[in-house]
């Protein structure tokens, strides 16, 4: 694994055979979940509420990648 900076940007490059893309899909929506919360003041059934629709919001743009 490796992880670069660029400008304003982070590259993380993982071998595809190191991580499951669910694994990795997770660990990105939860440091997403994360920031969203460290810069907002909200409840914790809003926090739930907002990773459940982005899980949902997801998971319909790209099941066809992983069901193929």
């Amino acid at each position: 694994m490796e992880i670069l900076q660029q400008d304003d940007q982070y590259i993380i490059k993982i071998p595809v055979a190191d991580v499951d893309a669910r694994v990795l899909e997770k660990l990105l929506k939860q440091i997403r979940l994360q920031n969203l919360l460290a810069s907002r003041k909200g409840t914790d059934e809003q926090a739930a509420a907002l990773a459940q629709d982005v899980n949902s919001d997801w998971w319909s743009k790209n099941k066809q990648r992983f069901l193929q």
